[in-house]
């Protein structure tokens, strides 16, 4: 009886540790489960990386993303970058900021004024658009084309006027005499020595270029809308639609560009490299400075064999 009861007690207490682990186990899965459930939700929003002034479009290295519990949003908060580019803070923010949508305001023309510069609108045609391959943000130069009449002043020799009293009416103008000239010294035009000018094909001035504004920014090209099938005929009586560039410029470059185009000058542009900033000196060019610089040749007189001219 002694040995049954011993084993009886020795069965009692395994079986006692046995609940005691059992119950230390669902314990332990019970608190895992709740640890589990209680495991906060994150979500990124998007933060900026440095201030940013009031209407100051952002780019993307303005922006940031910060890893947040969800819980503690505050509402309106931006998830995206993309739902932030293009737009602009109202208010100034401040480094590590999140950017909310409802402080964000859409990005007009004004936003991406530098300091100091001016927004100024001009025409251009498909060729000066390069092709329409011409951006946003590119930079140009603008070659400005004209033609100069030059008006020459000829020297003349003094006059000596002798006149005689009222009742001898006869008024006398004597001229200096000079000896007759060698008619060999004048050369024709195109001779070694030769003095001439050289114009265009309407001969109505010289024609000169040069590039007088570089390193300008595109704010916007504007691209004349495509015409209707049923608007044609209206649009052949109607002034021709062209495409626009929002250029911008300092308050001098502005009255250049308002001379061009008040003045019947031509322009054109000349796309710059990305990250080509740098202004480069030129001459500008002319007919004399083709032939003097460039070699162009000139065409010569011809003469026929015969008899001296005196």
């Amino acid at each position: 009886m002694r040995k049954n009861g011993r084993l009886f007690i020795i069965l009692g207490v395994g079986l006692a540790c046995l609940a005691v682990a059992l119950a230390f186990l669902m314990f332990q899965n019970a608190g895992q489960s709740q640890a589990v459930e209680k495991a906060p939700v994150t979500v990124k929003v998007v933060t900026v990386t440095k201030d940013v002034p009031a209407h100051q479009k952002f780019v993307e290295a303005d922006l940031g993303e910060e890893t947040v519990d969800k819980d503690l949003l505050t509402g309106g908060e931006a998830f995206a970058k993309s739902e932030v580019l293009g737009t602009a803070p109202k208010v100034g923010m401040i480094k590590g900021q999140r950017v909310k949508k409802g402080d964000l305001e859409t990005g007009g023309l004004s936003n991406d004024i530098a300091p100091g510069k001016r927004a100024v609108t001009i025409p251009a045609d498909h060729l000066n658009l390069a092709a329409g391959l011409l951006r946003d943000s590119d930079y140009i130069d603008l070659v400005f084309s004209t033609k100069v009449t030059l008006s020459y002043v000829l020297p003349t020799r003094p006059i000596e006027i002798d006149t005689a009293t009222a009742a001898e009416a006869e008024i006398k103008a004597i001229l200096p005499v000079s000896p007759p000239g060698d008619p060999s010294a004048y050369a024709y035009p195109g001779e070694p020595g030769s003095r001439f000018k050289i114009q265009g094909q309407d001969k109505k001035g010289d024609p000169v270029s040069k590039v007088i504004l570089q390193d300008i920014k595109v704010l916007r090209v504007v691209a004349a809308p495509a015409p209707q099938q049923d608007q044609q005929q209206q649009q052949q009586q109607a002034a021709a639609q062209t495409d626009m560039l929002i250029l911008e410029l300092t308050n001098e470059q502005a009255e250049v560009m308002k001379f061009i185009l008040d003045n019947g000058a031509t322009y054109s542009f000349a796309v710059r490299g990305k990250d080509d900033h740098e202004p480069v000196q030129s001459t500008g060019i002319t007919f004399d400075v083709l032939i003097t610089n460039y070699q162009l040749p000139t065409p010569k007189s011809v003469r026929l064999p015969g008899e001296k001219q005196p």
